[in-house]
């Protein structure tokens, strides 16, 4: 079966293969660790919904983009729960694209939930398209056991003030952590304005310098060994 995509590219209409995994799909995960592989190729006004829940009781679900982008107007919106009125873990920034590599999700319970939403006007399948397009996009999920789940969630977090901040930011991780870490900050265009690693020590207060960096929206992405996690930060003057 094959379906016709209207990607409104200089007036090319493309021809592309249906999608393998469709709305509102659920994938259990097994309680093994095992890595699940999954891509995906959005078409202008497009609306797909995924759902993956570890069948491991109370674990959580990792899920980790390896490439792809996403244009500016077209969102990927990933929620912390089964469906889209559980609370938001991610979503790329206000009206800009970006970069998706190496964004890593864990979730509190144990079900993640994803949308991919587009407008009219671009498409991952334009891709190499007279220079137009965006890249497919490619993530991994993991479930696990509940022990080894519940540890990597927690260990993941972190606290960050004050919100809005003018100069001084302090971050905290949870006190199960240490080890090497690095914070980067990115615009609204998915540019990292500030990067910096150390090495985080318990519930030890971590302070970095942002008073060089513009008034505006910002995404504050933490990694450590164990996962990454991302949190919208106001930047005031």
């Amino acid at each position: 079966m094959r379906v016709h995509y209207n990607c409104l590219i200089t007036g090319i209409t493309l021809l592309t293969a249906a999608q393998g995994l469709r709305a509102q799909d659920t994938v259990i995960l097994p309680c093994n660790d095992s890595v699940m592989v999954e891509t995906y190729c959005y078409v202008n006004n497009d609306d797909q919904t995924w759902h993956w829940q570890n069948e491991c009781p109370g674990a959580p679900v990792s899920l980790q983009f390896s490439s792809g982008t996403i244009a500016a107007g077209d969102y990927v919106v990933l929620y912390d729960g089964p469906a889209q009125y559980s609370p938001v873990l991610f979503t790329n920034p206000l009206d800009m694209g970006m970069d998706m590599t190496g964004i890593q999700l864990i979730s509190t319970g144990t079900d993640i939930y994803m949308e991919v939403t587009s407008n009219d006007v671009n498409c991952c399948a334009t891709g190499g398209l007279l220079g137009g397009g965006q890249s497919e996009m490619v993530w991994s999920v993991t479930g696990g056991s509940s022990t080894i789940g519940i540890h990597q969630e927690q260990a993941s977090n972190f606290t960050m003030y004050p919100n809005p901040v003018s100069s001084e930011l302090h971050v905290r991780l949870s006190s199960n952590l240490s080890g090497s870490a690095e914070i980067r900050i990115l615009d609204v265009t998915g540019r990292v304005v500030y990067q910096n690693s150390f090495v985080a020590t318990g519930e030890e207060l971590n302070t970095f310098d942002v008073h060089g960096l513009q008034s505006g929206t910002y995404s504050v992405v933490l990694s450590t060994a164990i996962g990454v996690k991302t949190q919208k930060l106001q930047i005031v003057r």
